[in-house]
């Protein structure tokens, strides 16, 4: 029985990664970057079609006494 994982890529996968890498190693020429980094993600959803028209108020996130009709 053989041990540990072999991995096949196509030659299309293959020949895309070589490109990206170039591609990359062109774009950023540079090091690296060293130390910390700060990152900041935003995730945006649809509505759940269950939600109650309270929760689905922008402006009740906000505040609970916002009104969704003005």
């Amino acid at each position: 029985m053989r041990r540990g994982v072999r991995l096949y890529d196509p030659a299309k996968v293959r020949k895309y990664k070589s490109d990206l890498a170039l591609r990359v190693r062109m774009r950023y020429p540079s090091k690296p970057l060293t130390g910390p980094l700060k990152v900041t993600l935003r995730f945006y959803r649809h509505l759940q079609a269950s939600l109650t028209k309270k929760r689905t108020c922008p402006a009740a996130v906000r505040s609970p006494q916002a009104d969704c009709e003005a």
